[in-house]
């Protein structure tokens, strides 16, 4: 897990740095209705370097909104293909690589403490 969160981090950081930096406008918000409830995901229109007009589907979703229609984002684009875009908030860009971090952390930890207690046990019993 923590070699994984480390690869989702070196590839978002490395994308960021090659893409284009521009601003979007949330045109609607999709709802997406799920047994877990209803959450609404962003609709982002932006415009590339080249002047196209591209329309971004988000798949984060929340509840309740976290964007309003009308509303300024900031996006980073691909200047090869266009239409691979990221948006720049805190679940686009940290969700995955701190959540496979925290757990890789905490499973690590655990196996380096349960096994520990064997390790020095058998370090001492040698000496």
């Amino acid at each position: 897990m923590l070699a994984a969160a480390m690869f989702f981090w070196l590839s978002g950081t490395w994308f960021r740095i090659q893409a284009d930096e521009v601003t979007g406008t949330v045109i609607d918000l999709r709802l997406s209705a799920s047994s877990d409830g209803d959450s609404y995901c962003p609709v982002v229109q932006y415009r590339t370097r080249n002047g196209q007009t591209l329309t971004h589907y988000s798949n984060i979703c929340s509840w309740p909104a976290a964007y309003e229609r009308g509303q300024q984002v900031t996006m980073h684009v691909d200047h090869i293909d266009p239409e691979r875009v990221q948006m720049d908030d805190f679940f686009g860009i940290w969700f995955l690589p701190l959540f496979l971090g925290f757990m890789g952390i905490v499973f690590s930890a655990v196996g380096f403490f349960t096994s520990w207690p064997g390790w020095l046990q058998d370090r001492w019993t040698k000496s």
